[in-house]
């Protein structure tokens, strides 16, 4: 079944995929929220047999019972988002990385998850119960040293269109929100707003960035055909 059979429904694209893709090698990337921020579980699946163009796809948790969040849903897709499955609601005005975790160790178990990246700067109890249970987890920076090189091939991918994503509209949401800051030099590192309140969220794109990056540094992976990294 082809990928244009959905076009114009993310929502039948995303389950599709979620069944076409069990087994497959992928690489992820983890965003962990701020006590009631959004958390983003992205999957970069690469070339490999059966997955002939590369998948990205994106799970999101935020707690139900958070006042900033009214603006999102005044002004954005947010209830769309939850309907459609593009994002959780925890109970509580509070993130509830029970249920995280739980999810994330069914992704595992579906995929095959060969590294899991995450910022050890928000490093939490999640991350090292994620690791206790099996979970690859690699430690990614937000610096420009770990993430010049994975942004510069996520926009290079982007260009090129390497990857499908379905159009997922909280992904292309968090991705059109996105800055990203330049030293002059060429080293890159992705701005979250100074407003902690911002609806203009990022962490979707941020853990797409750190999965893509992964995936990049593992270019054999999955048999893929070799290809040049981080020119």
């Amino acid at each position: 079944m082809t990928d244009s059979l959905f076009r114009g429904d993310p929502e039948a694209w995303y389950r599709h995929k979620l069944q076409v893709l069990l087994g497959k090698v992928c690489f992820g990337g983890l965003d962990i929220g701020v006590v009631n921020d959004f958390s983003c579980q992205a999957l970069y699946f690469p070339k490999q047999r059966d997955v002939p163009v590369p998948v990205l796809l994106l799970w999101a948790w935020v707690p139900e019972d958070v006042d900033y969040h009214k603006l999102l849903k005044e002004r954005y897709g947010y209830l769309d988002w939850v309907r459609q499955g593009f994002l959780k609601l925890t109970p509580g005005q509070r993130t509830d990385y029970s249920i995280v975790r739980a999810d994330i160790l069914a992704l595992d178990r579906a995929y095959r998850i060969e590294e899991n990246a995450f910022d050890p700067a928000y490093t939490t109890q999640l991350v090292q119960e994620l690791i206790a249970e099996g979970v690859t987890m690699v430690e990614h920076r937000q610096g420009t040293l770990s993430m010049t090189s994975p942004i510069k091939e996520f926009q290079r991918q982007i260009i090129g269109k390497d990857f499908v994503h379905g159009m997922n509209p909280l992904l292309t949401f968090m991705v059109d929100n996105l800055v990203v800051k330049s030293d002059g030099k060429g080293n890159l590192t992705c701005v979250k707003p100074n407003n902690p309140n911002s609806p203009r969220k990022i962490d979707g794109a941020v853990a797409s960035i750190m999965a893509t990056g992964r995936s990049a540094a593992n270019p054999d992976a999955g048999n893929q055909s070799a290809r040049v990294i981080f020119i």
